[in-house]
């Protein structure tokens, strides 16, 4: 497929996840379940044959024809244990049970995901050798902080950034090597929980109501590209300009005219992109490196302050809409749980691989923009499950940091707001109570910083 020119609409290229999955994995997991209760059935039956044989006039009548006897046991033994009886057929199905449900694990395996497991056994394999030196950390360091700064930065040279562009998913890969060398079988996960460990352990934060407000602050999304605009405005705040705003995150509660009330939260992405910063900001490379990790953040626990004194009462639907870190911080949050009803997430251009599934129930909306390599820092593809829609789509291709961006997003979301795809149907009807027309709207912003 040829890729959108400038100006054109995005194109979405690829879904993963959703309740088409879910559907075929439940059916086959039911028929899993279905095998499982014939076999206790049939073992269950099978006991049977000890009861009747026990049977007092079963007994008493042996005297009377103990041939006759005799060849009722050897019938009634021979149909619970022989070979044909019914244990061995208890067996059989159980058998089939623990091979069906195996089949179904294997195949929630995508080939993807087997390809970044092979990249990350190759890492550890070479890494078991480079670990054993008398400098492991600091060689592990050297190459986990060169892949940083090759993926973090342009400045890194215009072949490179030109290949990172277009080969995305060449990006995954060299994580998953790269994880697996620096954290053998851990993989990503292990390196990046290596490499936050170096900075010490996490900081206290503060979280203050403050008063500013974006164009957006008092009216309700109607669409996932409001949602992408709003954080758009939201991440304005606190650009290269203006970073006495970094940490900035807002909270919007929208009452329905039955009285339903449900909020959303905006998280924006990392502030400082400086790995040696030593601040207050809290939106930096240390808490990237936690997320990957999946690790519990300084900026989680200032989100959840904000929650807490805006007022979000227990069983109130909330939504948690991010970019880049804002999102890895969503789905951390939601993996993990929280005190409150989040029932929805929405994450643009985060990497989502690194957390260990959602709740049932819950429904995750993930867009990916094909040429953006953030998505890819994890060293694995979003894994393919109920709870979760992966849409990857293509706009026109620019460098490594300007397809991380907003303008790249909202088009993505204008795309997934006009798509017929049923999973993408789905979860856009799971949000369709923040996006109900006719809702009052209340904002408050929140800074989170870091305590020194």
């Amino acid at each position: 497929m040829s890729r959108p020119e400038a100006g054109e609409p995005a194109a979405i290229v690829a879904v993963g996840g959703g309740l088409r999955l879910a559907a075929r994995y439940d059916e086959v997991e039911d028929l899993a379940a279905c095998y499982a209760a014939a076999g206790a059935r049939l073992l269950g039956w099978s006991a049977l044959g000890a009861a009747t044989m026990t049977d007092p006039d079963l007994v008493a009548s042996a005297v009377l024809s103990p041939l006759t006897f005799a060849e009722a046991e050897a019938a009634v033994l021979a149909a619970a244990t022989g070979p044909h009886g019914l244990v061995p057929a208890a067996a059989e199905w159980e058998a089939l049970a623990a091979a069906t449900t195996a089949a179904i694990e294997t195949v929630r395996l995508t080939d993807e995901q087997h390809e970044a497991r092979l990249w990350q056994g190759l890492g550890a394999l070479l890494g078991s050798g480079v670990r054993a030196l008398p400098l492991a950390d600091e060689v592990g360091l050297g190459l986990a902080a060169g892949a940083v700064g090759i993926l973090g930065y342009e400045a890194a040279g215009p072949r490179l950034a030109s290949w990172a562009t277009h080969h995305a998913g060449g990006v995954r890969d060299a994580v998953a090597f790269t994880g697996g060398l620096v954290g053998g079988v851990g993989g990503a996960a292990t390196a990046a929980r290596f490499l936050a460990g170096l900075r010490g352990p996490e900081t206290p934060v503060r979280t203050v109501p403050v008063p500013v407000r974006v164009d957006d602050s008092g009216t309700q999304p109607r669409d996932v590209a409001d949602l992408a605009d709003h954080l758009a405005q939201l991440s304005d705040l606190s650009d290269q300009q203006h970073p006495e705003n970094d940490g900035t995150i807002e909270i919007q509660t929208l009452t329905a005219p039955d009285g339903t009330v449900r909020h959303v939260v905006y998280l924006p992405g990392t502030d400082d992109m400086d790995p040696f910063s030593d601040d207050t900001q809290v939106r930096d490379m240390r808490e990237n490196l936690r997320l990957i990790g999946d690790q519990p953040t300084a900026y989680g626990v200032g989100i959840l302050a904000a929650m807490k004194d805006a007022g979000i009462a227990p069983g109130e639907p909330v939504l948690l809409a991010g970019h880049s870190q804002g999102g890895m911080e969503a789905v951390a949050l939601l993996s993990h749980g929280t005190p409150y009803d989040v029932t929805n997430v929405v994450t643009l251009g985060s990497p989502t691989a690194q957390v260990h599934g959602f709740p049932a129930g819950s429904h995750v909306l993930s867009l990916e923009h094909v040429g953006d390599v953030v998505p890819e820092l994890a060293g694995a593809p979003a894994p393919e499950t109920p709870q979760q829609v992966t849409v990857r789509f293509e706009t026109s291709v620019e460098g490594v940091v300007d397809n991380h961006s907003f303008t790249h997003y909202t088009e993505g979301a204008a795309a997934v707001d006009a798509s017929t795809d049923p999973r993408i149907r789905a979860s856009l009807a799971s949000l369709g109570g923040f996006f109900a027309p006719g809702q009052e709207v209340s904002s408050r912003m929140f800074q989170i910083t870091r305590v020194r």
